[in-house]
């Protein structure tokens, strides 16, 4: 089975919004919905704005000028705003502990506290959605997942760059695999080294 894109799911109705540029295969079916463009009135700096132009297009304009209502009342004047990265989080349909812990990640200034961090970040791979999750997080996320966005399609964990793929619904594989991947980073946080005899 083909890996299916976000905007095929937009475009079904089942993403909320969707995060894309003006050079999408789809964009002219984008087009019709309601949209922000470069997010106005949040605005990226010049180093990032000069390259390409984004467009957050909504399924109903409700959607939409609810967004721009949550900006104001959250004094976002820049997409490089931390408050900014976190809402883009939940209105693209990301599970809320993924959302939180790209933004842990972002945050931090600590260089080994965000090594140590990032030691922890899987990659999750299912319908048309991409993201990251610590792996404490992940049994959460991807129950919420799952509930939010049921689909026959497999879901694709990645830790170190290993990918492991699980049928939907299987949540002791899913638990499986948290308990190996925790093992891992035990084993490489306290410096034990596999040694062949």
């Amino acid at each position: 089975m083909s890996e299916i894109k976000d905007t095929d799911l937009f475009l079904l109705g089942i993403k909320p919004a969707l995060l894309t540029w003006d050079q999408d295969d789809r964009f002219d079916e984008l087009l019709k919905y309601p949209a922000i463009t470069d997010f106005e009135p949040m605005r990226y700096d010049y180093g990032r704005k000069r390259y390409f132009k984004n467009w957050i297009f909504f399924q109903t304009e409700d959607q939409k000028q609810e967004v721009l209502k949550k900006v104001e009342e959250l004094g976002i004047t820049s997409i490089n705003d931390v408050e900014a990265e976190r809402l883009l989080g939940h209105i693209l349909g990301y599970p809320p502990k993924a959302v939180d812990s790209y933004i842990d990640i972002l945050c931090e200034k600590d260089h080994d506290r965000k090594r140590a961090m990032e030691q922890r970040r899987c990659y999750v791979r299912y319908f048309g959605f991409r993201f990251i999750c610590f792996v404490e997080h992940i049994l959460e996320s991807i129950k919420w997942l799952w509930s939010k966005y049921p689909s026959n399609r497999s879901l694709i964990l990645d830790y170190d760059d290993e990918e492991t793929e699980i049928n939907y619904g299987e949540i002791h594989e899913i638990q499986r695999w948290v308990d190996q991947v925790e093992t891992k980073i035990y084993l490489k946080s306290n410096g034990l080294v596999h040694t062949e005899v």
